[in-house]
């Protein structure tokens, strides 16, 4: 029995070992208060490095996030000719105002230049701070510093550093919009001035411009559809031309409506009232473009872009200058009215021929006799660049023609300028190919075929198009025989 009652017990010792306990329940799934709030960033940002009377760089730090910057701070670094000459703690700048969304602080660090130098400032180089938008966050220039004279810089303390923006709550640094000027551009468009008076920076995707003459409403625009920029800083003023245009005078009003949802942080902007009176409805001829004849003789083609008819009998002094020589000026009579804004093209051949040959740089001007027959004097120059190649080419064969790099004005952002080619042959009825490449205007090189005449137009439209690869003209012979022919390049 005591054997029987020592096996009872050791078997119940041994269930009670094995037996595991129950398992714990973990959530699946986050509380619901997390996954609500929305997650808001700072997004630091340079907008601009410059140099002072002293040679001192000068940076324009800014925070156009929706929050705060917190620790831990990153840091800002300065690189002249790719050394680093400078590197501080963004907590160690004085006016911690970029810190706080919608601050701009100008820091003037004490890194000095001597002559031209390449520039590179980086905030938050460790990438510490966890932000919006990180490619913002390098700004690199060219700027040049010569120094005349020296002084010294006046004795004054320090000011006194303020505490962390941890420490207090934060300040909410408000922009403030206003029109400030109403004026009317030689196109009889009314050109309106904004100013930022405020503290913190605009977003330019936050306002709307809207326009009215005589109280009637005449135009409504975002201010981001205007510019290139996305913000107005504090103290900078920007001019935007409307497509508003009359004649005579009237009464203009502009004001600037704010996005509703962000009139906490943005004060209303205050409308602006001017008389303005606009030039009368008269002809604005301009020399539209030139041509070349099936001989290689100049000929020139006006248009009328205002808003008043030229009429028949008007009389225009008309300059040719070839390679910067005076080649004709004579008088020419138009034999019919030019309808207004660009209705008809009037061409004119200059009484004594002129023949462009191989590289030619042509300049015509045209003067009208009375006042009243153009409203505007400054458009009535145009300036081109031939090249005439001859080529021949063989069956199935192409050639590769290059543009020179001619040194025509550059046009500001928005203007357009183009890129003319033009293939003529002989036995024109059989077809060939031409093509432009390098101009960075589009992912596939233009390109167009046919029958002789073929002509290619690529447009310009900034700076940049001009400093990529040299473009290259392609001519190709898509017949079973060999065929000849010239290539004629124009270029502003």
């Amino acid at each position: 029995m005591v054997l029987f009652a020592f096996c009872l017990f050791l078997f119940g010792c041994q269930a009670k070992m094995v037996s595991p306990p129950p398992p714990e329940s973990f959530p699946t799934s986050p509380p619901s208060s997390l996954t609500e709030k929305p997650i808001l960033l700072p997004d630091l940002t340079l907008s601009s490095i410059t140099t002072d009377e002293s040679g001192k760089l000068v940076t324009v730090l800014s925070n156009i996030g929706k929050t705060l910057v917190s620790p831990p701070f990153g840091k800002l670094k300065i690189y002249v000719d790719d050394d680093l000459r400078w590197s501080l703690p963004l907590d160690g700048i004085s006016d911690p105002a970029f810190l706080q969304p919608g601050g701009v602080t100008r820091y003037t660090t004490p890194v000095e230049l001597e002559g031209t130098h390449s520039v590179r400032a980086i905030i938050d180089s460790d990438d510490e701070i966890l932000e919006e938008n990180e490619s913002n966050n390098i700004l690199t220039k060219s700027l040049s510093y010569e120094m005349v004279v020296r002084l010294p810089p006046p004795s004054s303390s320090l000011p006194p550093v303020p505490s962390k923006p941890e420490d207090q709550e934060p300040i909410l640094l408000s922009p403030e919009i206003r029109v400030t000027d109403l004026s009317l551009n030689p196109q009889r468009r009314v050109v309106v001035t904004l100013a930022n008076v405020g503290k913190g920076i605009f977003l330019l995707r936050d306002g709307t411009l809207k326009v009215s003459v005589d109280g009637t409403p005449r135009g409504s625009y975002t201010l981001r559809s205007f510019s290139a920029q996305d913000y107005l800083l504090p103290e900078e003023s920007m001019t935007f031309p409307t497509s508003v245009t009359f004649a005579g005078r009237h009464e203009v009003y502009a004001t600037i409506d704010i996005d509703p949802g962000l009139k906490e942080r943005k004060k209303e902007s205050g409308g602006f009232r001017k008389m303005l009176e606009g030039l009368p409805v008269r002809p604005d001829i301009i020399v539209k473009e030139l041509e070349l004849t099936e001989d290689y003789e100049l000929s020139i083609h006006l248009s009328n872009s205002g808003e008043g008819e030229l009429p028949k009998g008007t009389t225009f002094r008309i300059r040719v200058y070839l390679n910067d020589q005076k080649v004709s000026d004579f008088d020419h009579l138009v034999s019919e009215p030019l309808r207004p804004l660009s209705g008809n093209r009037y061409a004119i051949d200059p009484p004594y021929r002129i023949r462009i040959s191989g590289t030619s740089k042509v300049r015509v001007s045209i003067w009208p006799k009375g006042i009243s027959d153009d409203i505007r004097l400054d458009n009535n120059t145009i300036e081109r660049y031939f090249v005439i190649y001859p080529f021949k080419i063989g069956p199935h064969k192409s050639e590769d023609f290059p543009l020179l790099s001619l040194s025509y004005p550059l046009k500001k952002r928005g203007q357009k300028e183009k890129v003319r080619t033009e293939v003529r042959w002989d036995g024109g009825g059989f077809p060939l190919r031409l093509s432009l490449i390098g101009s960075g205007s589009s992912q596939k090189p233009p390109v167009v075929s046919g029958r002789s005449p073929l002509r290619l137009e690529v447009p310009i439209e900034e700076e940049k198009d001009r400093r990529r690869q040299p473009w290259r003209i392609s001519v190709a012979n898509l017949m079973e025989k060999k065929v000849e022919g010239t290539l004629i390049i124009q270029t502003p």
